[in-house]
């Protein structure tokens, strides 16, 4: 894509020059690292540095915390403490010691979730204890994980009008596949989250052109797979947080915030001018000025189309004349 490698071309000339002048092999200076303290334990947190954990109300509202140590230290049983650096409204409870088995290099130690609110997150940081924490792996010493209770139910396929891209490159605004659209219902809101189509190359279209990956991807931008997750009030909708694409064109992760409110009509959501703003991780951010529409059926983007049929407010157009992959 031309406008796109373009721009491309001139950001890196930019950090290229960075990088140039800020390198000095004179000015490097050397010394010891820290070293690791006199029976230092080699324990850490298996789990990544910040997890999710969602569950169904009909689940048991428990989850592990899994810790590891080498194969070379695990002939010694070994008790680990656990602190608690953060809980949300008291509603975890943690054990505050861990204990490895003679010959055990894994174990693991069980929160339970009591008095929360279904449809709430809530936050856990927890810690290994004490002052024998080997310097090089105390990163991974300490975890967070993000809670919550929450039915989700399936809604079946719809849309996305990609308007946002285009905010900073010559892409087309393009129809997007939703494949996976589900709603879940709160004490104080309506949600729907699916998978943001960004998340592999485009091999298809469907009948109404829709692609079922953004197209202007290749493989090489691809970072992962997110949930876009939707909040409906009685003020309007909104995205929950930053929304990750699980793309990187050079310039850091794409990612999307809600600045405003949206509106849904006939399981439509229509995202304004100004009310989403567009980020790349390591390029800033700018207001979108186009809209955006999320489409909870099919059926809903063809009643859309044609009832809006010719109408150029809603800035809302599938050319059929690209309805072919390259």
């Amino acid at each position: 894509m031309k406008t796109r490698n373009y721009i491309k071309s001139l950001l890196l000339l930019a950090v290229a020059g960075g990088l140039f002048t800020s390198c000095d092999p004179d000015a490097e200076d050397w010394s010891a690292g820290q070293q690791a303290p006199a029976g230092a334990t080699h324990v850490y947190i298996a789990d990544a540095l910040t997890n999710t954990i969602e569950k169904d109300p009909a689940d048991a509202k428990t989850f592990d915390i899994n810790l590891e140590r080498p194969a070379s230290e695990s002939k010694a049983a070994q008790a680990v403490k656990i602190e608690v650096v953060k809980n949300d409204s008291n509603v975890f409870t943690v054990p505050d010691t861990a204990y490895f088995a003679a010959g055990d290099s894994t174990t693991s130690v069980t929160v339970t979730a009591a008095n929360y609110v279904e449809g709430n997150a809530y936050s856990l940081e927890v810690k290994l204890a004490g002052s024998t924490v080997d310097p090089y792996t105390a990163e991974k010493a300490a975890a967070s994980y993000t809670f919550s209770v929450i039915k989700w139910e399936n809604v079946g396929q719809g849309y996305l009008y990609e308007n946002t891209i285009t905010t900073f490159f010559g892409a087309k605004p393009t129809l997007l596949q939703l494949k996976d659209i589900q709603r879940a219902k709160t004490t104080s809101d309506v949600r729907y989250r699916f998978t943001a189509p960004f998340c592999a190359e485009a091999t298809d279209q469907d009948e109404n052109g829709a692609f079922d990956y953004y197209p202007f991807n290749q493989a090489t931008d691809i970072t992962g797979t997110h949930k876009w997750v939707l909040k409906v009030t009685s003020k309007g909708v909104t995205y929950m947080g930053r929304q990750y694409y699980g793309m990187d064109w050079g310039y850091g992760e794409f990612y999307l915030i809600s600045q405003g409110y949206g509106k849904i009509s006939k399981d439509v959501i229509t995202f304004p001018a100004n009310s989403l703003a567009i980020f790349m991780a390591k390029h800033g951010g700018a207001l979108v000025k186009s809209p955006n529409y999320i489409f909870l059926s099919k059926d809903a983007y063809t009643a859309f189309v044609k009832a809006n049929a010719g109408s150029k407010a809603y800035g809302l157009a599938v050319n059929k004349a690209d309805k072919k992959l390259k």
